[in-house]
């Protein structure tokens, strides 16, 4: 089946709502995807600042959303998620465009605090609202189809963000972040044609339930750390092919691109068959180990030569699309049916500190094992994903009888 035909197939569900939220999810991921390859080269350059600054306003980003996601998904219960989704979003575009009048580390540190701050808000109620507004039975199906859109949106900002960097003017890259941060606005607008999810009233006893509910913190960790299998594809690869293969540098790209056309093509139809929690804890474990099997096959790779080397590689990056649509398809089955409806925001917004402790730690253990152990360190990435992969069931436990 051609790509176009297989585009074709896919529909939003839930009707008017999936509709709603898919061209929610792929105005807001456009101007993402835009700012995410434009973001380095744009404070370097055109603001001036050095590597390391970048760096400390990156890091200082990643720890408040780290810090807030829980917190702010337990707003999004109580204003409700269409709310907090719509405000957040609004906060978003005048974060971007405060970067226009940066003109030092600190400034700019306290922007990207700032903007870590609406887009925890932002990620916690997107979460959320899917939660509420789609029905249970379509919610992973939902989801998959959100984020096979949300991969066609990122791929368009990421093409036109190489205009923006090909043309090197400071006034196109001032010109491309008003245009983020109109995304943004238009994000949250259109968010407005949403269902209103009510929030839910005070209880008592601990406003951030989830921090008592030992499963469900277990189950997010593991999974996060399963999910760190991204930066394989943005950082392992990438250094593998340059340092320990002869392949040619332009098989980074078509790696990539394998990837994006199966996720876009494959993601709804991986979703099928995961039913509640424990059909979908297996599929995260079915995920997991064959993204181990990837980093196997990937690791014979430094043994051959020419063409065999670019087709081992391929077939690694096939069995890592493969491994990584069912590894998301369980994550989102097990993080939503263990959620309880009333805290579905601080429950979601728990389980995404999961993968943001993930991607603070796994970009130096996976540049460690690789750099420095060559194939040996691929074997050791497989046995730590296999292991993950194996305790999710465990920590999810077994369908009642």
């Amino acid at each position: 089946m051609s790509l176009a035909v297989r585009l074709q197939t896919l529909r939003p569900p839930a009707g008017q709502i999936g509709s709603i939220l898919t061209i929610v999810t792929m105005v807001h991921t456009l101007g993402q995807g835009t700012w995410l390859a434009l973001n380095a080269v744009y404070v370097t350059q055109i603001i001036g600042l050095s590597a390391v600054q970048f760096g400390l306003g990156v890091s200082t980003a990643a720890a408040v959303t780290l810090a807030l996601s829980a917190p702010m998904g337990h707003l999004a219960d109580r204003l409700g998620p269409r709310t907090v989704q719509v405000i957040s979003f609004i906060l978003l575009a005048p974060a971007i465009l405060l970067l226009l009048f940066v003109n030092d580390v600190y400034s700019y540190v306290a922007v990207m605090a700032y903007y870590a701050v609406a887009y925890a808000a932002s990620r916690s109620a997107r979460k959320a609202m899917i939660a509420g507004a789609l029905p249970a039975q379509t919610r992973v199906a939902g989801r998959a189809y959100l984020r096979a859109a949300s991969n066609v949106s990122v791929a368009i900002g990421a093409a036109l963000a190489g205009l923006v960097l090909a043309s090197q003017d400071p006034a196109i890259f001032r010109l491309a972040i008003i245009l983020i941060a109109a995304s943004f606005v238009a994000t949250g607008l259109i968010s407005l044609r949403l269902p209103k999810v009510p929030g839910q009233p005070k209880k008592p006893g601990a406003s951030v339930a989830v921090l008592r509910d030992v499963r469900y913190l277990a189950f997010s960790i593991l999974d996060g750390l399963l999910t760190s299998h991204a930066m394989l594809l943005e950082i392992a690869i990438p250094l593998w092919i340059v340092g320990h293969t002869d392949a040619p540098i332009w098989m980074i790209t078509v790696v990539l691109l394998v990837n994006t056309a199966i996720v876009v093509c494959f993601q709804v139809r991986a979703s099928r068959g995961v039913e509640g929690p424990y059909s979908a804890a297996r599929a995260d474990r079915q995920g997991g180990l064959l993204v181990a099997l990837a980093c196997l096959v990937i690791a014979v790779s430094t043994a051959s030569n020419g063409i065999v080397t670019i087709l081992i590689l391929l077939a690694g990056a096939l069995v890592h699309a493969v491994g990584e649509l069912r590894q998301a398809v369980g994550s989102w089955g097990v993080s939503f049916d263990l959620a309880p409806p009333d805290q579905a925001g601080q429950y979601l917004g728990t389980h995404a500190m999961g993968a943001d402790i993930a991607k603070m730690v796994a970009p130096a253990v996976i540049a460690w094992a690789i750099l420095d152990h060559g194939a040996a360190g691929w074997i050791w990435l497989a046995v730590c994903y296999a292991l993950c992969a194996i305790a999710i069931p465990f920590v999810v436990g077994r369908r009642p009888v």
